[in-house]
């Protein structure tokens, strides 16, 4: 990321910006704002019914638990923002997915705010970070919910909804709401927090992101299948997201040995030369100067 003039590896989210940055801090608030008026009037019945949830709830619970404990991928490896997703690519995507589908938005933000906390607290992050990361999944996921409420109309929270192929393009458009919900949310963030322009943010390695929060979207249908039958099931789909973390691993190590010096892990030529383009070409959407210093 840049801060300060400088190119740094750190995770930019652990760099919390001063009360003078006031834009940042009305953007946190507004989104918590927001991200309650979804719980209290959106999914307040649906939390209301969760004590008569059957017990594969709550092994969907646990699940979206170790997925915030096991991310895919914790940040873009050139550590100039942070991935689509407040805490990187994480498996818990495809199981509150599946709760969303087949429980409802209620039951999608319990069990994400749940995962968040018990992830969050232990690492002692920023209070701020947590309260944008419920807030930003909350938004997200009221995004993909209001798709699937409009294009299925005889879908009832808490009834096991019919994979019928008739529903599969609701499935695939909220899918699609609660990617560009969630990496416009974070852009905003980024942009207040680092600077730079929102479409430099937004599309930063946006096709790797599409490809890889979307592989773990598509296992959402497999998981209702699986929760239809029987929860048994569930973790035999942990092989798969295994495959994925590790692809994602790979593909992360390989990218960073290409930005970086193997024996030190200071950031090359290379990843030097990326981001003064980068900045360059901030400033000039933005219209400021910028300038590059060699030692």
């Amino acid at each position: 990321m840049r801060h300060g003039g400088l190119v740094t590896t750190a995770d930019p989210r652990d760099l919390t910006p001063s009360w003078r940055e006031w834009r940042f801090w009305l953007f946190v608030c507004l989104a918590a704002l927001a991200a309650l008026a979804v719980i209290r009037y959106g999914a307040a019945t649906d939390i209301g019914s969760l004590g008569k949830l059957p017990p594969s709830f709550w092994v969907i619970a646990a699940m979206v638990v170790i997925g915030e404990l096991w991310p895919v991928a914790a940040m873009a490896t050139d550590g100039r923002r942070p991935t689509a997703q407040g805490n990187g690519l994480v498996a818990s995507t495809t199981f509150v997915f599946a709760v969303l589908i087949f429980w409802g938005l209620g039951a999608a933000i319990v069990i994400q705010i749940i995962g968040i906390m018990l992830a969050d607290l232990p690492r002692r992050r920023a209070i701020y970070r947590t309260i944008f990361n419920i807030s930003q999944y909350s938004l997200s996921w009221a995004a993909a919910h209001v798709v699937l409420t409009v294009m299925v109309a005889d879908r009832h929270p808490g009834s096991p909804l019919d994979l019928h192929p008739r529903v599969l393009p609701a499935i695939v458009l909220a899918a699609v709401a609660y990617f560009l919900a969630n990496d416009l949310l974070v852009s905003i963030m980024a942009k207040l927090h680092m600077g730079g322009t929102l479409r430099s943010h937004f599309f930063y390695a946006f096709g790797y992101h599409l490809f890889s929060e979307g592989a773990l979207l598509a296992l959402a249908p497999i998981v209702v299948i699986a929760l239809q039958q029987s929860p048994w099931y569930l973790p035999l789909l942990l092989v798969a997201l295994i495959a994925v973390q590790q692809n994602a691993r790979v593909s992360n190590r390989h990218q960073r040995l290409a930005l970086h010096d193997e024996l030190t892990g200071l950031a090359n030529r290379k990843l030097l030369y990326n981001s003064a383009v980068q900045a360059l070409s901030d400033a000039r959407e933005t219209g400021r100067s910028v300038g590059v210093a060699f030692p």
